[in-house]
């Protein structure tokens, strides 16, 4: 059992890591994207906050080290995270994943978690503690902290969900979560554990399976 201790905010910087597509318009854009999955509609990105909070000014609040990691739920006792108390409809997830910046995205992903533990969001939950420990976004002492919780939180995707998936952007194509979770482990020095191994396939990639499916 990790032991649980209370560390410093750590306010996020400027940027932000760019998937599945999207383009962001400034900091305006993350109130209006906000909005949207609050209220169900949105203007134009407006010179001043009309709606929404402004997510570019979250901060980290590491209450708990194993913060993230199913079936953890401490995310929901700090007031720093936005969507505690607030629903998260449609594509919003998917939208701050690629707009929202990585302390609002965590946040979002751990919560979503919560509501609904499945590897999906568990495994994005994992990918937002790597950036965060991996872009510079965050006080350089919490980098090891958030380092040990991203790979403890990609091990739980081959633990606790071992047969998830996840979807394209088109939303028809699944594509399991097992490899990218085993590969996440490796790729943040950390040795998978549970009887996982990594095998090539014939089209020259690679499948993560139990020993056991040998």
């Amino acid at each position: 059992m990790t032991e649980r201790r209370t560390l410093p905010r750590a306010g996020r910087r400027a940027g932000g890591w760019w998937r599945r597509g999207l383009l962001r318009s400034g900091s305006a854009m993350l109130a209006c994207v906000f909005a949207a999955g609050l209220l169900g509609a949105c203007d134009e990105a407006p010179p001043s906050y009309r709606y929404g909070d402004d997510l570019s000014g979250v901060q980290l609040d590491l209450i708990d080290l194993d913060m993230g990691i199913h079936p953890n739920r401490s995310v929901l006792n700090t007031a720093e995270n936005p969507f505690r108390d607030a629903p998260l409809q449609g594509d919003l997830k998917w939208q701050l994943l690629d707009a929202g910046g990585d302390v609002a995205a965590f946040y979002a992903w751990a919560t979503m978690l919560t509501r609904e533990p499945i590897g999906e969001n568990q495994y994005y939950t994992a990918l937002k503690l790597e950036d965060l420990a991996t872009s510079g976004e965050v006080q350089p002492a919490l980098e090891p902290f958030l380092r040990d919780m991203a790979i403890r939180a990609y091990q739980n995707v081959l633990d606790a969900f071992p047969e998830s998936v996840s979807f394209d952007t088109t939303g028809t194509f699944a594509f399991g979560l097992a490899t990218p979770a085993y590969e996440g482990v490796v790729r943040l020095g950390g040795v998978v554990t549970g009887g996982w191994v990594l095998i090539a396939t014939p089209d020259g990639g690679t499948l993560a399976i139990k020993e056991l499916d040998l």
